[in-house]
């Protein structure tokens, strides 16, 4: 294993150096060219410096990047069979590109924020509470890893790269649907929020952002960051031991064959149609939710496609969309 180990870091010595130079420049260049650094900021008080939110953002984009580096592979036929003829098993290797891409991931943002940091505070004279732009950093790098390893686990459920693309945007989807659907349920805004997977995120960042500009802000740990933080790390704990535990059953003979997992299109599709549509219709009277209702069928109708490989849906996708989009209808109306 440490020997892979080294085989990686050696044959990936450039991409790590690009992955780290691209952003740290591109963050660093919009940060020495910004207008926040003008007169206008010392007569009115420090700005808030949500111009580091562009770090953050970089950072989410290199960690996708890795990702997509370390693990495509593991879901393309030809470049499996050759990674798994290796002298190791499958939980080893794929461990090591686990390791691996967490470290690249932590290269880049680090390397990124010290100097990111380190331009803003010395263009803005050190007035700013710079140890609290740390504590943006290292949230974010905590929740990267976090995403990170969710996203690990969806992308083994399915048996292609666009299907665990496709997985993982439409299960953080169906989370952020159905905290709507509570709230309108419960007529609370607090599940609105509770189940955006970085809403917890923002709120400690943008905390920081209040503290380093040495600004008030009332900032209290609320229902919905609490509901937020527990489902974030439960699923990350429940990712990382059950995902790892389970990567040496992997079946490279189902790579490129339909997704029948019952964490992807499955319950995905059926699942997404219903929340969907409780969402979007409350009444069938009005001219502009039938559109709606329309629309939802034809992206269902899609995903299944994409599902089955083509144009071959069966049956039970067809019994499930139309439940799916029946309960939905009654729910929405009723809601």
């Amino acid at each position: 294993m440490k020997k892979y180990f080294k085989y990686l870091f050696k044959t990936n010595i450039l991409q790590t150096v690009i992955l780290t130079v691209l952003p740290t420049m591109l963050f660093v260049a919009i940060l020495a060219g910004t207008g926040m650094y003008s007169s206008d900021y010392v007569q009115f008080g420090l700005q808030i410096p949500y111009i580091i939110t562009v770090g953050v953002v970089l950072a989410f984009i290199v960690a996708a990047l890795v990702f997509i580096f370390r693990f495509a592979k593991f879901k393309n036929k030809q470049q499996v069979d050759l990674y798994y003829s290796l002298p190791l098993n499958k939980e080893k290797i794929i461990k090591t590109n686990i390791y691996f891409g967490l470290i690249q991931i932590a290269i880049a943002v680090t390397v990124m924020f010290f100097f990111g940091i380190l331009v803003h505070s010395i263009k803005t004279d050190f007035q700013y509470a710079w140890g609290y732009l740390i504590l943006v950093y290292l949230v974010t790098l905590l929740f990267v890893g976090i995403m990170y390893s969710i996203s690990l686990f969806i992308l083994f459920r399915a048996n292609s790269v666009i299907d665990g693309i496709i997985f993982i945007i439409g299960w953080f989807l169906v989370l952020v649907l159905l905290g709507q659907l509570l709230s309108e349920i419960t007529n609370d805004i607090t599940y609105s929020n509770a189940f955006v997977p970085l809403y917890a995120m923002d709120r400690m960042i943008t905390n920081f952002y209040y503290k380093a500009a040495e600004q008030s802000i009332e900032y209290k740990m609320n229902t919905g960051i609490i509901i937020n933080l527990v489902w974030v790390f439960m699923l990350t704990a429940l990712s990382l031991t059950y995902g790892i535990l389970n990567l040496q059953n992997e079946k490279t003979e189902l790579i490129g064959t339909e997704s029948n997992s019952l964490f992807g299109y499955k319950t995905l599709i059926p699942l997404g149609t219903f929340l969907i549509t409780s969402n979007m219709i409350n009444d069938f009277q009005n001219s502009e939710n039938i559109i709606y209702l329309i629309i939802i069928v034809i992206f269902a109708f899609i995903l299944y496609a994409i599902y089955r490989k083509g144009f071959k849906i069966k049956k039970y996708d067809i019994l499930a969309l139309l439940i799916a989009i029946a309960l939905g209808s009654i729910v929405g109306v009723i809601v």
